[in-house]
């Protein structure tokens, strides 16, 4: 009995995706987020771009993917962060409207080659040319995400995943939906 459970677990789904911190496993090859290379504000969202490689010229935009991030204000100390690869223009079905998912655009200034996103106490702050993003709350750092932790993961079977970490200390914790329907994290 105890070597059929063993076996099952084997078979489930890994979503480990490196060995250790710096390692990718065999199975997947990674597009990291080398860059906010533009960002745009529409009517009720900012859009924040962000190449697989660092665009130091013309010929660096051919044959290279996109992170495009979403960010909004759904409430006031709340920041909503959308990250898309290849969103396109076909809409999936089943769709539903997420609470507070009409929301506003967050406020947003642009300090040279800074750009910080704000909503209440809460902001964010990017840096064209650095693949970092730095929370900070009541104008003290929470947390920040580092590079090499967002992007997509390819696995040789043809999924992908996107993939994000935040840097955390021992025993913080962050608690969210994610996409609704996973584990509280």
């Amino acid at each position: 009995m105890r070597r059929r459970l063993f076996d099952q677990a084997e078979r489930q789904e890994n979503m480990k995706f490196t060995k250790g911190f710096w390692l990718v496993r065999d199975e997947y090859r990674p597009d990291y987020v080398r860059d906010f290379y533009a960002v745009e504000e529409s009517k009720d969202a900012v859009r924040a771009y962000a190449p697989y490689k660092k665009i130091d010229g013309r010929g660096d935009t051919l044959n290279v993917g996109m992170m495009t991030f979403t960010i909004t204000a759904p409430q006031k100390d709340v920041l909503g962060i959308r990250m898309q690869n290849h969103a396109g223009n076909y809409v999936t079905e089943p769709a539903f409207r997420l609470c507070g998912e009409i929301g506003k655009k967050p406020e947003f200034t642009r300090n040279g080659d800074d750009f910080c996103f704000r909503s209440g106490d809460l902001s964010l702050t990017v840096h064209k040319g650095d693949p970092q993003m730095h929370f900070f709350g009541r104008d003290r750092e929470i947390t920040c995400v580092k590079p090499k932790t967002m992007g997509m993961m390819h696995r040789l079977d043809g999924r992908n995943y996107i993939v994000t970490g935040l840097n955390l200390g021992v025993g913080e914790l962050v608690y969210g939906l994610g996409e609704r329907f996973t584990p509280v994290v």
